[in-house]
């Protein structure tokens, strides 16, 4: 695609040039968000069942069975 002088752009150009200079940082933000989530999650899981079974993962407690 040839340079066009500042002159010679239009909205439509400028819109493409915004969609493809933000389209990788939205693609990164949204991976960061998935894996910050997922963690929150694991993490959550693992408090509630902790304080379920009263003891913590592998550790043994005379009330585990």
């Amino acid at each position: 695609m040839p340079v066009k002088a500042l002159t010679e752009l239009t909205i439509t150009d400028l819109w493409k040039e915004f969609n493809l200079s933000f389209k990788g940082y939205w693609q990164e933000h949204d991976k960061t968000v998935k894996a910050f989530k997922k963690k929150l999650i694991e993490e959550a899981l693992d408090a509630e069942r902790s304080e379920l079974i009263c003891c913590n993962p592998y550790e043994r407690s005379s009330e585990r069975q």
